[in-house]
This record gives structure tokens, C-alpha cells and sequence, in this order.
């Protein structure tokens, strides 16, 4: 199946569920090309949205977007469509257990070497039979190198590098690393190592993740979040006086 998508004035955003994403894989797997996926929260929407054309254009070719974010999420509703909420870390273990009987061999990348070891052991315990086929942490730089991956080897290219840095380097790199399925999906490693933890699932429910880690990440997280989060709702204002008051179409 296809996934459904709502326009907005820049990119599209996935309507789906997790298991219809989770299907759409399998397809992807299996039809001989390279795909990526992107997970947008309130850090990546402004930054696309007001001038990082690379990471625009990432969003744009990505075979889907999916609203990480309440912002996003806000965004897809006032241009005509319900959109579903997706949350990377979410997706990745979702995505583990859901591979285990259909084969899926995956491959982490980002992170540190210490965090990656923990990780593996966590998952490999947590879902018996699980493949998991490598793993690499590249060096902090602008463009880290690819990983370490034969032909034919992975199916599934799990990526954390941050954003926006994750969502160019697939975007980037997708032909040349070899393997059907990109996904980049932030602080998931570090969500389930367990070195950070996790938003409460009532706070995410309830579309208070970026509340809940403008209170709990620090000082620098603080002061990044406080600008991501203004300038978020900075845009869905615009696009709400835009739409509904001088009733200029999606793409107008």
C-alpha cells in the first residue's frame, strides 16, 4: 500500500499508522531501491521551514515525512488533513519486533561505540531472534563517513546523528551506502540504551514532548528548545492567517 499523504506548502506529511509505515518497509525492502523516511519534531519543521534548503530538500525526497512533532502534526490538520503522529523512537523498536519473522537484518549507525554495545545487548535480549548485523559509530564531524556495510548485507539502516545532520546525510548518501532503508530516528539509541530517558507516553499523548524536554534537558537544551518551540508556533501562525483568514490555497 501506499501511504497517505496531507500537502502542505512545502513538503507532504504521512498519514499513516505505525504498522502501515511498518508494511510500506517490507515493500520497500523488497523492490530493489533506496528509501528514507524522516521523522520531523519542532527542532527540524523551523529549520526547513525558514532557510535550510538541504534539509528542505530532504524532507522533499524523502519517500515519507512523518510528524514527530505536535507542530507538524498541527501544520498537516490546517491544511486539510488529519495527519498521525510517528515518533521515531517509537518506531524503532516497533520496528525490530515486527522484522524478526520477515528476516529484517538491521545495521546501527551514530552515537558512540559504548552506547551502540549496550544497545545491541538490550534489543538482542528484549526481541529473541532479532538480526542485528553491525554496528558503527563514525566520527563527530560534518559529513561522517559511511558505515562499514557489504552488498547485499542490510535491510535496514538505522541512523543517529542528530538533527538536522541525520536527515541530510541520507538524503546524501542513500545510493552510495547500499541498503533498501534508511531511518533516521535521533535519540532513539540513546532512549533505549537507556543513557537518556524517555518522554512519559502520557506526555507525549498529550503533545507535551517539547514541553517535557524544555524542562528536563539542561540548560543548553533549554534555550534551544525555547527558540525551536517559538519559531514553530511563529509558523503555524502564519499558516493559520494564510489558510483560514486570507484563504490562500495549500500550495498558494
Amino acid at each position: 500500500m501506499a501511504i497517505d499523504k496531507v500537502k502542505t506548502r512545502f513538503w507532504d506529511v504521512a498519514r499513516c499508522t505505525y504498522r502501515q509505515l511498518l508494511e510500506e518497509m517490507e515493500v520497500w525492502r523488497c523492490d530493489g531501491g533506496s528509501h528514507y523516511a524522516c521523522f520531523c519534531d519542532g527542532n527540524g519543521l523551523p529549520r526547513a521551514w525558514n532557510g535550510d534548503e538541504e534539509l528542505k530538500s530532504a524532507y522533499e525526497k524523502s519517500d515519507a515525512v512523518c510528524a514527530d512533532g505536535i507542530a507538524l502534526d498541527w501544520l498537516a490538520r490546517m491544511c486539510g488533513g488529519k495527519s498521525a503522529r510517528l515518533l521515531g523512537p517509537k518506531l524503532f523498536p516497533a520496528a525490530l519486533e515486527y522484522g524478526i519473522d520477515k528476516g529484517w537484518r538491521h545495521f546501527f549507525y551514530g552515537t558512540d561505540a559504548s552506547t551502540l554495545a549496550i544497545l545491541e545487548k538490550k534489543m538482542t535480549e528484549r526481541f529473541p531472534g532479532v538480526k542485528i548485523v553491525g554496528t558503527f559509530a563514525p566520527e563527530f564531524v560534518a559529513d561522517p563517513q559511511l558505515p562499514p556495510i557489504k552488498p547485499n548485507e542490510v535491510d535496514i539502516l538505522w541512523v543517529a546523528l542528530g538533527c538536522p545532520k541525520q536527515e541530510k546525510w541520507c538524503a546524501r548518501h542513500k545510493d552510495e551506502v547500499g541498503v533498501p532503508i534508511l531511518m533516521p530516528v535521533g535519540a532513539a539509541f540513546d532512549f533505549h540504551s537507556g543513557k537518556a530517558a524517555q518522554t512519559p507516553e502520557w506526555i507525549n499523548g498529550l503533545g507535551l514532548c517539547w514541553l517535557w524536554r524544555l524542562l528536563t534537558g539542561g540548560r543548553r537544551v533549554f534555550f534551544r528548545n525555547l527558540k525551536c518551540v517559538s519559531a514553530s508556533c511563529w509558523i503555524l501562525a502564519k499558516e493559520l492567517v494564510r489558510l483560514k483568514v486570507l484563504k490562500r490555497g495549500v500550495c498558494g
